[in-house]
């Protein structure tokens, strides 16, 4: 499947309809994954050709394109934005470069890596350290909407600080400093504790010896407050403003997992709550561990879109984003689970995983590698033969088998 989408360009989303034979950055982020670990000198080349030609759209202020359509000679950053292709960028050139040392393609990339870095930095609002992402800027672009300082986006930028230590060892210190401020203030701001300060959000601003750094304003203190829980098993979804979404983003959490963010004891305690609520359930982990209705507290289904969407991207409960089963998101938290030493879980996740990716729409036999599943009917759905379904299944496959990988 893998093959069949490394184009000359790159590697495309899914050679198998045309709005998806393109260089997308967040789907070549996580099919490289695969592509890497997989031992076939042509697909290490197609990850490398997908860096190197998205580094050459990059725009002046440093932000990387959502998807490139090579044969139309277009690309685009999406209606809102796309905070988290910039972040993957970095992360898998990092990572690329981890497992293939190449001098010439690290020449190459640094300074679109620099200005990539750079440009993240200032999509912080507020000088929390954590950045901002648009509503409908992340993956989550279609009528599924979250905006804010988002622990999916943010647990992806403290990857993106230590790739940039990790291949450029000779300017690491203050990349390294930047990633340990972020970690502490993913902890103080998505996993609210009783005792902690809200004004502690502000450390790293640079206030002068004997200042008064207390945080006057009133709706986010309360706010943080009112969502400390002693009994918390997952970080928040995001943060808008001073309306903190207690809801477990599945993603988000594992990335806290996989990244180290989460401190160990807490990455077991947060993969043992998705097993829980996975009990029971066909299918690999959901986008949430719960979907959400029209007029839900929390107005991430803006269901006043709907309208307007094409029909293969709308977001009833159970369906695209609002519930829906991808599979690249499943691969991933089954090498969570292995991290974290829940190995038999990991197993069993990684049976349902290869049951999901075998399900095909087309007739005959094959492998579908479908976009994503429907959580109600269990049919596959989307487009088939996606490359970050395939190149995230290898990556988990290679870690059950027990090679060591690096992430």
């Amino acid at each position: 499947m893998l093959r069949a989408a490394a184009a000359p360009e790159g590697l495309l989303a899914s050679a198998e309809l045309p709005h998806y034979a393109a260089v997308w950055t967040r789907d070549v982020a996580f099919a490289s994954l695969g592509a890497n670990v997989s031992g076939d000198p042509k697909l290490v080349e197609a990850v490398a050709r997908s860096l190197v030609g998205l580094a050459q759209l990059q725009a002046e202020s440093g932000q990387l394109p959502n998807a490139w359509w090579p044969r139309r000679g277009y690309w685009d950053f999406h209606e809102a934005g796309c905070t988290d292709a910039t972040c993957l960028f970095v992360v898998a050139a990092s990572q690329h470069l981890s497992a293939h040392p190449d001098g010439r393609l690290q020449r190459r990339l640094w300074p679109h890596l620099r200005r990539a870095i750079r440009w993240l930095a200032d999509q912080d609002a507020n000088q929390f350290t954590l950045i901002d992402s648009p509503s409908g800027g992340d993956w989550m672009d279609s009528t599924l909407q979250r905006s804010g300082k988002l622990l999916y986006v943010n647990a992806l930028y403290h990857r993106a600080l230590l790739g940039m230590a990790e291949v450029f060892p000779g300017d690491a210190e203050p990349y390294l400093a930047r990633a340990a401020l972020l970690r502490r203030k993913i902890d103080l701001l998505l996993w609210p504790e009783p005792g902690s300060d809200h004004g502690e959000l502000l450390q790293g601003v640079g206030y002068p010896h004997g200042s008064d750094a207390g945080f006057p304003h009133p709706v986010g203190p309360a706010a943080r407050r009112d969502a400390m829980r002693e009994d918390r098993r997952h970080y928040l979804s995001h943060v808008d403003g001073g309306r903190y979404v207690d809801e477990c983003d599945v993603l988000g959490n594992v990335l806290a997992v996989l990244y180290g963010i989460a401190a160990p004891e807490r990455a077991r305690l947060i993969m043992e709550f998705l097993h829980r609520s996975a009990v029971g359930v066909p299918y690999p982990m959901p986008t949430y561990t719960r979907s959400f209705e029209p007029g839900d507290r929390w107005g991430m289904y803006r269901h006043d879109l709907e309208r307007f969407q094409d029909e293969r991207w709308r977001n009833p409960p159970g369906r695209y984003h609002n519930g829906g089963v991808w599979p690249f998101i499943g691969a991933l938290y089954v090498v969570a689970l292995q991290r974290v030493g829940m190995a038999a879980e990991a197993g069993a996740e990684f049976t349902r995983l290869t049951a999901a990716n075998r399900l095909n729409r087309a007739s005959g036999p094959g492998w579908g590698f479908h976009e994503w599943i429907d959580a109600r009917t269990g049919e596959p759905e989307g487009a088939p033969g996606q490359s970050w379904s395939a190149g995230a299944y290898l990556l988990a496959a290679e870690v059950l088998s027990g090679r060591p990988v690096s992430l």
